[in-house]
């Protein structure tokens, strides 16, 4: 195996440090860069990203932003939000918005990207897209949202995503009342509903997909 710090003796022999090497050493792996580093603070400037500490809400420290509006939010960074802020910020592979009141609001998270709504009214008008997440763990976190190609909401408080549209193949996990319906929900395509929560009239997951429409059936 190779320690991060040796990586350079990994390329002169042509081993190949990897992402699953890197993990395996509880290195810190970088897809920008290709490279394993020590920790994710080095990895964090190597990246000519900001590794901040906050004391507020015991947030300790992290790589990214705190409350800045419109940031560009990269490779395993964070924009830390609370009172309305990180909003219209664009997130991508492997980042991150933590969410705490009001925050995160038109942002645009793909690739993976998450939305973790802590408190009520976060994520909301976003835009998530190619597997992106939102984890609606506050009161109206995610509404009037729109999740496209395998995007998920996890509602997770009630109402969680409602008032969202879903499409292609994207669906809402809802598991408190009212998440996934109501206000103007609507799904399309294949996109459906998963859970116990999950209105009479909504596409259901777990459900065969009728030919003539290409969406899962309401009951099965």
């Amino acid at each position: 195996y190779c320690l991060p710090q040796d990586h350079y003796i990994c390329e002169q022999y042509n081993w190949g440090v990897n992402k699953q090497l890197c993990n395996n050493i509880n290195g810190a792996w970088s897809n920008i860069k290709g490279h394993c580093y020590n920790s994710e603070q080095e990895r964090c400037s190597a990246n000519g990203s900001s590794w901040l500490t906050v004391t507020a809400n015991n947030i300790g420290s992290f790589c990214g932003y705190y409350r800045d509006n419109g940031v560009e939010v990269g490779e395993f960074e964070k924009c830390i939000s609370n009172n309305g802020s990180c909003k219209f910020s664009t997130f991508t592979a492997g980042s991150a918005c933590v969410s705490h009141y009001q925050a995160c609001w038109y942002g645009n998270f793909y690739q993976g990207a998450e939305c973790t709504a802590q408190a009520g009214s976060s994520c909301e008008f976003g835009n998530f897209d190619n597997g992106a997440i939102c984890r609606a763990n506050g009161p109206s976190s995610c509404e009037y949202s729109t999740f496209t190609n395998g995007s998920i909401c996890y509602a997770n408080a009630a109402p969680g995503c409602t008032g969202s549209k879903y499409y292609s193949g994207s669906k809402c996990v809802s598991s408190s009342k009212n998440g996934c319906w109501g206000n103007g929900t609507q799904y399309f395509d294949d996109a459906c509903c998963e859970g116990s929560y999950c209105n009479g009239s909504t596409p259901k997951c777990e459900c065969p997909i009728n030919p003539a429409t290409g969406r899962h059936k309401t009951s099965c």
